[in-house]
């Protein structure tokens, strides 16, 4: 199981919970997939309709959580037009998880 290893800059970047393209290898998304526990608050985009970087700072208040915000929205490009709501971690319990990994 791949846990990070030299922090890079951004503590939140995949980069270093990820191995290469080895996502399902990964103690990150395992504590991120398997738990169906996680709170998730609802996000109804009302703008920026198919720009997940401007969602992500918009919704996390910065692009350091883009990474995340891929790997836990459950969305594709073809989901976030205007008016669709997404259920999203918030910012408070995607460090929890991060610190901990």
């Amino acid at each position: 199981m791949y846990k990070r290893k030299n922090l890079s800059t951004n503590l939140y970047g995949i980069e270093n919970y990820i191995d290469g393209n080895d996502v399902y290898n990964s103690k990150l998304q395992i504590l991120l997939a398997g738990d169906s526990s996680l709170l998730r608050v609802p996000y109804k985009i009302e703008q920026f309709e198919y720009r997940p970087d401007l969602i992500c700072k918009d919704f996390y208040g910065s692009l350091d959580y883009y990474g995340l915000f891929l790997l836990t929205c459950g969305a594709e490009i073809d989901d976030l037009w205007l008016g669709n709501t997404l259920y999203l971690i918030p910012k408070g319990v995607l460090n929890t998880i991060v610190v901990s990994v």
